[in-house]
This record gives C-alpha cells, sequence and structure tokens, in this order.
C-alpha cells in the first residue's frame, strides 16, 4: 500500500504510535481500509465477518461503511449480525445489493440438542421445557442456565419439582438484576405474585397498582388483552428465584383464591402448602384426572 495509507491503517489499528502532537488523518484511514480490502480481493475471494454490529463505535462504523458503499467486487462479500433490539446500523455496514436473515428463537428440541452437544446435558419432559421457556429460545441464555443446573446438580431435583425456581447464573444476572433493583418494595411483591401466575392471569387492582413502575423501567410489558405480563421470561425466573420461600407461598394462596379452574386452584395450594395435607392431595387426585380428560397429561 502507499506510504501514507499504510501508515494510517497502522496507526489506527494500535500497530504504530503516532508522533506526539500529530493527528491521523480520518479520510485517510477509511481510504486505507477500502484499499487494503481490494488488495485482499486481487489475491482472491473475501469473507468480512462483522459480529454483534450494535457494539460498534461510532468511528469503526463509519471507517466499515466507508468501504462498503465503494466496494463493487463479487469477491468481497459482508456477514453481519446485530441485535434487533437497538437501531439498526447492518445495512449500511454491507455492500449492495443486501440479503436480510431474521434468526429466530430456537425450538424446544434444538435446545436440548445444544446443551446435550455442548454440556452433556440429557434433559427431556418439563425440566427441558423450562429451560426452554425462560431461555424463550436464546442459545447463550440456554446454555447458560443449563450450566447453572449442571453445577448445582439440579436436574433431578427440578424434574421432580416443577414448580422449583431455576437458578439464575450471574452472567445472566448482571443483564436484567439492575432493572429489578430500581424498583419499590410493593412493586416487588407485586412481581412475586405475576412470576408465579400463569401467563394470561388477571391480577386485582390493588397488586396491578404498584406494577405501573414496572413498566416503566421495561420489565413489564403489556399483552394480548391488555395483561400485564414480563418482558422476558427470564426477568420471572429471577423473580421467582430471588423471592422469599414464605413470598412464593403467599403468591401461590393468593393465586389459588383468584382461579376458578380446578387444576389450577390444585396447583397453587399445593405450592402454598408448609406441610403433607390430605386434603390437598386428595384435590390434587382430582385435579390429575380433570387435566387427564381435557387430554392434558403432562
Amino acid at each position: 500500500m502507499p506510504a501514507h495509507l499504510r501508515l494510517a491503517l497502522e496507526r489506527a489499528l494500535l500497530h504504530t504510535a503516532p508522533e506526539p502532537g500529530t493527528a491521523t488523518d480520518p479520510l485517510a484511514v477509511r481510504v486505507a481500509a477500502l484499499e487494503a480490502l481490494r488488495r485482499l480481493a486481487a489475491r482472491g475471494p473475501v469473507l468480512v465477518l462483522l459480529d454483534d454490529t450494535q457494539w460498534l463505535d461510532e468511528a469503526s462504523r463509519q471507517v466499515i461503511a466507508f468501504a462498503a458503499r465503494r466496494l463493487a467486487d463479487r469477491r468481497i462479500r459482508f456477514v453481519v449480525t446485530e441485535r434487533t433490539d437497538h437501531d439498526p446500523v447492518m445495512a449500511e455496514l454491507c455492500p449492495r445489493p443486501v440479503t436480510e436473515l431474521p434468526v429466530g428463537p430456537l425450538a424446544e428440541r434444538a435446545v436440548g440438542a445444544l446443551l446435550r452437544d455442548r454440556l452433556g446435558l440429557r434433559l427431556a419432559g418439563l425440566t427441558l421445557a423450562r429451560i426452554h421457556a425462560v431461555s424463550a429460545g436464546n442459545a447463550y441464555f440456554a446454555l447458560e442456565l443449563g450450566r447453572e443446573l449442571r453445577a448445582r446438580g439440579e436436574h433431578a431435583a427440578l424434574a421432580a419439582d416443577p414448580g422449583r425456581p431455576l437458578g439464575v447464573p450471574q452472567r445472566l444476572r448482571h443483564l436484567v438484576a439492575a432493572r429489578l433493583t430500581a424498583l419499590p418494595a410493593d412493586a416487588r411483591r407485586a412481581l412475586a405474585v405475576l412470576a408465579a401466575a400463569r401467563p394470561g392471569t388477571r391480577l386485582p387492582e390493588q397488586l396491578t397498582g404498584p406494577l405501573g413502575a414496572a413498566v416503566e423501567q421495561g420489565v413489564l410489558v403489556h399483552g394480548p388483552g391488555g395483561a400485564l405480563q414480563f418482558a422476558h421470561p427470564l426477568l420471572a425466573e429471577l423473580v421467582a428465584a430471588d423471592a422469599a420461600p414464605a413470598a412464593r407461598r403467599e403468591a401461590h394462596r393468593l393465586l389459588a383464591g383468584l382461579t376458578a379452574d380446578p387444576v389450577e386452584r390444585a396447583r397453587h395450594r399445593a405450592l402454598a402448602a408448609e406441610h403433607p395435607d390430605p386434603a390437598i392431595a386428595a384435590e390434587l387426585d382430582r385435579a390429575a384426572d380433570t387435566a387427564l380428560t381435557r387430554g392434558a397429561p403432562g
């Protein structure tokens, strides 16, 4: 490359320290990056991979966009990944024409295969369904939840007690915990009830009133029919995992009084119980028969 372009690129990549008091021309850096890609393409096909472009700093983004707008060589291709919950920048980082491929969540079977191949965890039934539901099909979340499950040796306990909260590892906690700690105490108590409820459950006004703060923090959103629901299942699991056992039992007691469905009521009464109770055991037995007649043996 010409000496002035090579020097600009070496300084931008911190391969060469600039002379004290001298500035590197941003235009020279952009032209140098473009020239480097063209010279590479003269040797053979070039594939540029850009991952998580929502985190690109502005200076780097401008350099890549400058090159992308000026590349017509079909031997240079770009593959760019970007999270869609940020302002999109992906299209301007790719030479035209651009093909966009949305990457959706993994299916339950795919999550099971991922946990088996990466972690040696062979999960099935309700345990795998819980991991899939809490991760919402996000591969990173599913792997982190699986690692925590394996480290604690809780997969057998979770299979025996589906109501048991999943352990949320620290690497996932820091992604969502800040939203929860900013909430007042009454909102956190109401969230514990919502986390124990089935999706779509309508709560009384005395509980939904304090939850306005959770909506403002992005913890809750309005779902179908206006019912409040967690913005991500991981938030619900974190609330449930951090709630004291007494708070979880109280939440289930309240929910048992709100539902008319015999299966749901029996489930909540059982999860609220502190000791073996023959009456609740009989109610659970009847609820199991009801579930079977509905064609829902699981």
